[in-house]
């Protein structure tokens, strides 16, 4: 009963400011290649929250059914800063939702202690659809945090896109040495 009431207590703190405001350092994609740890792509096959400090958690459980980088593990747990606890939603810009069933490129990092992150926040995630003629695409809409240029400080211009997964995989490849998919 103790452990529900300090539960309690720090999701009302949470409640009092419930929109975290964020701001992301630009990452190109090949920045995004080299520095994750595993570049996967992943069906959401599942989600839990927990709570740490006064940080709510979404911890999104992936699938992996491609891997072009890391460790050659079926399953991948992703910790997500924000989500839904007790009653109490805590929002975060730049943190993307996902979907359940849904498919995504991701790019990861996983730190020393273990626990495994999307790099860069929403710029670390692609959708994933299909052409009228059924040829798969990687694409990254608009986040929803200020972006500023690692180098100069100053506040840049979202930039969108998207490519063949053909031409994704290529790319990854190359920045990665010409290494193969695993």
């Amino acid at each position: 009963m103790m452990r529900s009431g300090c539960v309690a207590a720090a999701l009302a703190m949470l409640w009092a400011a419930p929109t975290l405001g964020t701001t992301l350092a630009r990452t190109s994609l090949d920045d995004l290649i080299r520095q994750s740890t595993a570049i996967v792509r992943g069906k959401v096959v599942g989600t839990r929250t927990a709570l740490r400090g006064t940080m709510i958690y979404t911890h999104v459980r992936v699938q992996v059914l491609e891997r072009w980088k890391g460790p050659d593990d079926s399953t991948v747990e992703v910790a997500l800063p924000g989500g839904t606890m007790g009653g109490v939603r805590q929002s975060i810009g730049g943190v993307p939702e996902l979907a359940e069933g849904a498919e995504y490129v991701f790019f990861l990092w996983t730190g020393r202690s273990r626990v495994t992150y999307l790099l860069g926040l929403s710029q670390g995630v692609l959708d994933i659809a299909r052409t009228a003629q059924g040829e798969p695409l990687v694409y990254r809409g608009s986040i929803d945090a200020v972006i500023v240029d690692p180098k100069s400080g100053s506040v840049v211009r979202d930039e969108p896109f998207s490519m063949r997964m053909s031409e994704f995989t290529s790319r990854v490849r190359t920045a990665l040495g010409g290494g193969t998919s695993r």
